[in-house]
């Protein structure tokens, strides 16, 4: 018996099951739907938002309706520039005119700068309690 000791005879050229043609133009063709269906959800997408900006611009700004859908979110007051010019003119107006606080007891409001210069004048009231030192305790 005799043993052939050297390898099988292998073809020689190119492997011809290497590559599956089939499975590589069906990944193209598959690539090239998913880029066309995104290019044209992109597109509707685009449209979609153009449209909805040309209804928006014509109303008023959605600044307001956001906030005021929103829940724990105040609305937008547009007149509070007037609002705050009222309270300055209140807060001036107590500053700086006479008027009676309780007119039956004899409180009266004075001007800030009055108040000022009589404490100037004459010094801040006595009380009865003992004066405090830098520490916190009474003097003596």
């Amino acid at each position: 018996m005799e043993h052939n000791s050297s390898p099988p005879a292998t073809p020689s050229g190119h492997e011809p099951n290497a590559i599956d043609v089939r499975a590589v133009w069906l990944s193209g063709v598959g690539l090239f739907a998913i880029l066309v269906a995104t290019f044209f959800l992109m597109v509707n997408l685009w449209q979609g938002l153009a449209g909805q900006a040309a209804t928006t611009s014509d109303s008023e700004p959605t600044r307001s309706k956001i906030a005021s859908s929103a829940t724990g979110v105040p609305e937008l007051n547009p007149k509070q520039h007037l609002q705050l010019e009222r309270l300055r003119i209140n807060e001036r107006e107590l500053l700086t005119e006479y008027a009676w606080i309780d007119r039956e007891a004899g409180v009266a409001r004075i001007p800030i700068d009055r108040a000022i210069q009589i404490v100037a004048e004459s010094g801040l009231p006595r009380t009865g309690g003992t004066p405090l030192s830098s520490g916190g305790r009474a003097r003596e």
